[in-house]
């Protein structure tokens, strides 16, 4: 399956880790990253966010991870020795995407049906983004910004103060129930939109650059 991201296309090998947390990753990361003897690793994204913003003491198996520490396993990974031991991989942040409280909501009652409240809200997804945002600036590495994108195709501006598109307190965003109809955003739906990539020495800023992904075969 080949990925493009801007002018070079390469081979993808689809070593993907679903579902879990950044604690979580640790434990298997070996598992993931092969050694450099053994197959060589050019690009990497670390996709994590969305489960370690779960709110606390909330139904399903347990993957909250508290924002410093969010933030601090974060940057242990993009600094990782085995990832390091690749010389010249290219590390790329994606931050978590903003989210809808009422898809979610309702995603979370057919697994769950004693749920009292919410277990993800648009505000804490908001500040996992952030601390990748700021992971990638400290660390030197691009970040590709969904959470920005997404947010201000919902009419968001980022200097604008409130409830946040996909809060429960604001009217639904259309914009958003396309992108997450099923709580998640889609190839399809992200490849009708630029996404911003920041470079690593301007990672809390928005650009025009584009990353396009190809779709499975």
């Amino acid at each position: 399956m080949p990925a493009s991201i801007g002018p070079l296309t390469t081979k993808a090998v689809g070593n993907t880790v679903g579902s879990h947390d950044l604690t979580m990753l640790f434990q298997v990361l070996p598992q993931v990253i092969p050694s450099p003897e053994r197959q060589g690793v050019r690009f990497l994204t670390v996709f994590f966010g969305a489960n370690d913003a779960r709110l606390p003491n909330t139904p399903g198996p347990s993957q909250t991870i508290s924002l410093p520490e969010y933030k601090a396993n974060l940057a242990s990974i993009v600094t990782h020795p085995l990832i390091k031991a690749h010389k010249d991989i290219r590390v790329i942040i994606i931050t978590p995407p903003p989210i809808d409280e009422r898809l979610q909501e309702d995603q979370d009652r057919e697994k769950y049906p004693e749920l009292q409240g919410l277990r993800r809200t648009a505000e804490t997804t908001a500040k996992y983004a952030q601390a990748a945002r700021e992971v990638g600036k400290e660390n030197g590495l691009p970040v590709v910004d969904l959470w920005t994108a997404m947010i201000k195709k919902a009419g968001w501006d980022l200097a604008m103060s409130g409830p946040l598109p996909g809060s429960k307190e604001l009217p639904q965003s259309e914009v958003l129930v396309d992108f997450l109809h099923d709580g998640k955003p889609t190839r399809d739906q992200l490849s009708a939109y630029p996404i911003p990539v920041t470079p690593a020495d301007q990672c809390l800023m928005t650009t025009n650059s584009r990353i396009t992904a190809s779709r499975p075969d």
